[in-house]
């Protein structure tokens, strides 16, 4: 039998051998393998820990532990337990038939003094899929995904028939966020239903309490569960508790290093805390020009590269981005003309809005003015809103799990927003109606045009794109700021 133990040190190897050899001599515990001081250190850790449950310590004879391979340096983590469980294999002072029979067990866990196992803090979750045989794990390891054998401290190892098998499932860890009860009117349920189906970027702009960032921050608990991959990369980004997909805000004063990452060696910035995730960009106007700039890459990538000072790190920045802005410093102008309620004059107002043209706005799927009183449910009791066709925010998402549904029938299964052009317009009813509308200065509005076609049609529970669909389409990506500026 073999005693491995993950390799958390050395990306190319992932797990490590451990092998203990009884020889006749002065009593002495001896580790090789390329050891890191603090491994070798931890031979008092491991003797406490045994002796204090009972186990024996060898006398007139050395202790040899080989780590293999033993070209590559070992650190201390998470093998101290591997090391004290391959000891009292090769002593016989833990025998259980069940096990003999498996050729290797994998051991992941930290030991203390008094001989506890647990998970190390901030431990970086990897996963064991392609392991065979039996594996035990330290504490309470609802980090992990596989099954295993949890061990809480050296005396369960005494009888191992006795351990508690638990397999962890995703469906275990996910909690989702409650859904509200929130009201919306007609026009506020289309753009939700559009912004948890098809997950796209948008940008919203209106009046100041018109309900924007109420709206976006809707979003997170309508989205679909991560999927098993999305999650272990949530994981690994956060390292802590985490049960669902991530939510961020930064402040619109944060600056640029902090929200694509930096430093030497570089850290993670808010763009990859938000990877899987909602990233909500509330006052998008106030954020300063260079943080606006630096935002671009992270919106229209997958991913960010930082260099610095001879340091390269590799960011993911897979998220949505939904950002709301008001149209004038005071934040009273609806964006339609002089209005009486605004402090500013109308050159001032639209001055303030010319952050919004071009690359910025186009990394937007969606681009929204939000009018104060015509499309807001302010105001209005709940009865009332039925009546009138408004929706809040739990039945919006029934209607949605439906759509799901729909999509996976038809056997879609790829974001929305992801998707390219040329795999959308061979779901068009008809060739003419690809060139009803035209993008002749942008491509990415194009692109944004015939992403959100594809998810209203689905919205509306049809395989194919029709006419009435690409014109709302177009209503959604390119016609709601066309008059600003």
């Amino acid at each position: 039998m073999k005693i491995f133990a993950p390799d958390f040190s050395n990306d190319k190897n992932k797990y490590i051998e451990i092998e203990v050899s009884l020889l006749p001599g002065l009593p002495k515990f001896t580790i090789i393998g390329l050891p890191d001081s603090s491994l070798k250190e931890g031979v008092l850790r491991l003797k406490s820990a045994l002796i204090q449950h009972g186990y024996d310590w060898p006398r007139g004879q050395q202790v040899v532990v080989n780590l293999k391979p033993s070209g590559i340096k070992k650190l201390n983590k998470d093998l101290e337990f591997a090391i004290a469980v391959a000891f009292l294999l090769k002593t016989e002072q833990i025998k259980n038939l069940e096990f003999l029979n498996h050729k290797n067990i994998l051991v992941v866990g930290d030991l203390s003094l008094s001989g506890d196992v647990h998970l190390s803090k901030g431990f970086q979750k990897k996963t064991f899929y392609d392991w065979s045989g039996p594996i035990f794990c330290g504490g309470s390891s609802y980090e992990y995904l596989f099954d295993h054998f949890r061990i809480s401290n050296l005396s369960d190892l005494k009888n191992l028939k006795s351990l508690y098998r638990d397999k962890i499932e995703l469906e275990d860890i996910l909690v989702k966020p409650e859904v509200s009860d929130l009201l919306w009117s007609p026009k506020e349920v289309r753009l939700i239903q559009l912004l948890a189906l098809g997950e796209h970027s948008a940008l919203i702009g209106g009046p100041q309490g018109c309900g924007k960032t109420t709206l976006v921050k809707q979003i997170l608990s309508l989205m679909e569960k991560p999927s098993l991959g999305e999650f272990e990369e949530i994981q690994d980004i956060y390292k802590e508790g985490i049960s669902w997909r991530p939510q961020v805000l930064p402040h619109h004063s944060m600056p640029k290093i902090s929200l694509i990452g930096g430093g030497v060696p570089p850290k993670l910035g808010e763009v990859t805390k938000a990877h899987n995730g909602i990233m909500i960009l509330d006052e998008f106007l106030e954020f300063k020009k260079e943080s606006i700039e630096v935002l671009r890459e992270a919106l229209q990538e997958d991913g960010i590269e930082i260099s610095r000072l001879g340091y390269t790190a590799k960011f993911k920045t897979n998220f949505q981005a939904l950002a709301t802005t008001n149209l004038c410093p005071c934040g009273r102008w609806n964006g339609s003309g002089y209005n009486l309620s605004c402090s500013r004059s109308l050159k001032n107002c639209k001055s303030y809005i010319q952050k919004l043209v071009g690359p910025v706005v186009d990394r937007f799927d969606i681009l929204w003015l939000k009018d104060y009183q015509a499309d807001s449910s302010l105001g209005l009791d709940k009865n009332e809103g039925y009546r009138q066709g408004y929706r809040t925010t739990a039945q919006i998402y029934s209607q949605i799990q439906e759509v799901r549904k729909f999509r996976i029938k038809l056997g879609r299964f790829e974001k929305n927003r992801k998707l390219k052009v040329d795999q959308i317009i061979s779901d068009v009813e008809a060739s003419w109606m690809l060139n009803i509308y035209e993008f002749k200065n942008s491509l990415r509005r194009k692109m944004a045009f015939w992403r959100v076609a594809r998810t209203l049609s689905e919205l509306n529970l049809e395989e194919k794109i029709s006419k009435n669909v690409l014109a709302e389409a177009y209503q959604w990506t390119s016609n709601h700021f066309q008059s600003l500026g």
